[in-house]
């Protein structure tokens, strides 16, 4: 590998890490949101009013929320690992396949009309 390589490849594990870095960020401003108690709250009157729309009469139906937590909070609090690898995965292959593209047409010569 050359130093131009390493430096490609440097640049592709910042940005991976930088993406791993924003999701436990997000995470952890989302548990910290939903452990207040004004946000629990608004969960519940959410749910309510959910419950309220199940039986309205109309042309469309709502369903009724049938969890005590935000689906969002559930998702981040047990399946985290999950939602961590699909992030880092997707950003991964995007990312790499952008800088290798981008190291193609920085690497090939310049064609210049006459």
């Amino acid at each position: 590998m050359t130093g131009k390589d390493l430096g490609w490849l440097f640049l592709w594990i910042t940005l991976l890490v930088m993406m791993g870095m924003g999701t436990w960020s997000i995470r952890q401003r989302l548990l910290h949101h939903y452990s207040e108690t004004d946000a629990a709250v608004r969960w519940l009157e959410w749910k309510t009013a959910t419950e309220a729309m199940a039986v309205d009469i109309g042309p469309t139906s709502r369903t009724p929320v049938s969890t005590e937590l935000p689906p969002s909070y559930i998702l981040l609090r047990d399946h985290f690992a999950a939602c961590l690898a699909g992030v880092v995965v997707t950003s991964g292959v995007f990312f790499g396949v952008v800088l290798w593209m981008l190291r193609g047409v920085l690497a090939s010569p310049a064609i210049l009309p006459k």
